[in-house]
């Protein structure tokens, strides 16, 4: 059971729950609830993805490392002291079988700590932003802990950066504070020798210190990581199918029909919202509605923490699809290029059915309030405005009421007209493609296209063409079947363009 193996590794390398929420970057309760059984989160969710994080990272600090492999090697879930995360994972999850698999695993806590695919594009894991932090922060003799305190953010900041989770944007806050910070406590350390031969610079720039910083500062920030990132990215196109619905079995064997019946309006909590969400597609299977609309900037732990409602969730949504409703989605995707590329990697099967017309918004998401709008016109909605943070008290309403299908109708389409496409599909045969490509492309603009870098570096790609212009940038499939796919992005628009030139660049 996942609460008596929690319990018993936290017992064994002496971290209490106050300090393991600290370094994950969650509430206490969390803990609580997890140690008690009173909640069981997927092996897969963000949650415990923060825990096995926030031990691994606090056993770096503590120096307990070496307490935590031998208990993992005496519970024959480790044998590699560079799989601590993983060992982690599968003795939590010892009854999960899936966990086991190398597939899982990478899906899991294990792609934080084994970094991104190694290729011929990406020179070595040390040029990402994350091993690039280590190895100053190694200079600097800084914890996690004590960063965060130099710079006034909690902990769990700098374990993302660390993992790889995150990467600052090129205007955050934390970049300058944070450089200055690692900069200044490596000089303190007499360590700026070091520090010039890991950036591969001359000796002799230690005598300026300015021009050392900004090599430092350059060197710790540069986007390496996006380039890793695409490649990732484009393999997952090339080998990437369309969803078949004969695959999924019978939503009426797995879901709960009685819902249909239900009067409730009002659902509480995480597993209120569960619930309300399952009648809605219940009901729009049902009545055959022809369009849904879905927006939410809630934490996605609600529907992926319940393994069994996860599945329930996508075999409806797979079912609502085979019937021929339409979805309008607006994804959140105020990330940078891997976080961004990461999420639509997983939507790209069900972008190849052409039943989702997907969205992005300019604007960034609040950090007082959550929002759901879900709406199926003229039939019922879900909707909710809670504090962000309080999912587990959340209010959640279910309506069939005209007026407020109308109000969240509206609501939805008000989002949706500040709105852009994310990315649109295009299947057939290549020479209908290519035409829509020249026909799409501004005419003054030339299109920098993937089979114009010299044949020995594109030949990983052999199956996809690449092709941008100002406003969008064309990823084709080659191989059966045949897709394109067109992204609007300006950030995917703008990483592609470098990533191409670097291409023609590659040794």
């Amino acid at each position: 059971m996942l609460n008596t193996n929690f319990t018993k590794l936290m017992k064994s390398i002496g971290i209490s729950g106050r300090e393991l929420a600290e370094y994950a970057g969650i509430n206490p309760s969390i803990i609580s609830r997890l140690r008690t059984g009173e909640r069981t989160p997927d092996y897969s969710s963000t949650t415990i993805s923060k825990i096995v994080n926030g031990i691994a990272i606090w056993c770096s600090d503590n120096n307990m490392e070496n307490e935590l492999l031998y208990f993992l090697e005496s519970q024959n879930t480790i044998t590699r002291k560079s799989s601590l995360r993983t060992g982690i994972l599968r003795y939590l999850y010892e009854d999960n079988l899936l966990i086991y698999s190398e597939k899982a695993s990478m899906r899991s806590i294990d792609k934080a700590s084994k970094g991104p695919l190694r290729n011929k594009y990406a020179k070595s894991n040390s040029s990402t932003f994350s091993e690039k932090l280590k190895n100053v922060m190694d200079l600097a003799d800084l914890s996690n802990v004590q960063l965060s305190k130099l710079i006034n953010v909690d902990p769990s900041y700098i374990s993302r950066f660390k993992s790889g989770e995150r990467i600052p944007s090129s205007g955050s806050v934390l970049l300058e504070p944070m450089c200055q910070a690692i900069f200044d406590k490596i000089l303190s350390n007499n360590n700026a020798l070091q520090l010039a031969k890991l950036m591969s610079i001359s000796p002799d720039s230690i005598n300026n210190l300015d021009f050392l910083y900004i090599a430092f500062k350059e060197y710790l920030t540069i986007k390496d990581g996006n380039r890793e990132s695409i490649f990732r990215f484009l393999k997952s196109i090339d080998s990437v199918l369309p969803v078949s619905y004969n695959e999924f079995p019978d939503y009426k064997n797995i879901t709960d029909l009685s819902l249909l019946k239900d009067t409730q309006s009002l659902y509480s909590g995480r597993k209120g919202l569960r619930t309300a969400v399952e009648r809605f597609l219940l009901k729009v299977i049902d009545q055959k509605v022809p369009e849904i609309l879905i927006y939410s900037d809630e934490d996605m732990d609600w529907m992926t923490e319940d393994k069994l409602f996860y599945q329930k969730w996508i075999i409806l949504m797979m079912e609502v699809m085979k019937q021929g409703t339409n979805i309008k989605i607006i994804h959140n995707i105020d990330r940078n290029i891997p976080e961004m590329m990461l999420g639509i990697e997983s939507w790209l099967p069900i972008y190849m059915t052409g039943s989702i017309q997907p969205y992005y918004l300019d604007s960034k998401v609040g950090n007082r309030f959550s929002h759901t709008l879900i709406a199926a016109p003229g039939v019922c909605t879900v909707a909710s405005c809670i504090i962000k943070g309080s999912q587990d008290n959340g209010d959640y309403y279910y309506s069939e009421e005209k007026g407020t299908i109308d109000q969240v109708e509206r609501n939805f389409m008000a989002l949706l007209n500040t709105g852009n496409p994310l990315v649109r599909v295009v299947s057939g045969e290549q020479e209908d493609i290519n035409a829509k490509i020249i026909k799409n492309a501004e005419t003054d603009l030339d299109i920098i296209n993937s089979e114009s870098a010299d044949e020995d570096t594109n030949k990983e790609f052999r199956n996809i063409r690449i092709s941008v212009n100002k406003d969008s940038v064309y990823i084709s499939k080659l191989n059966h079947p045949v897709f394109t796919f067109v992204f609007y992005h300006p950030l995917m628009c703008e990483a592609m363009k470098i990533y191409l030139k670097n291409l023609k660049l590659a040794e």
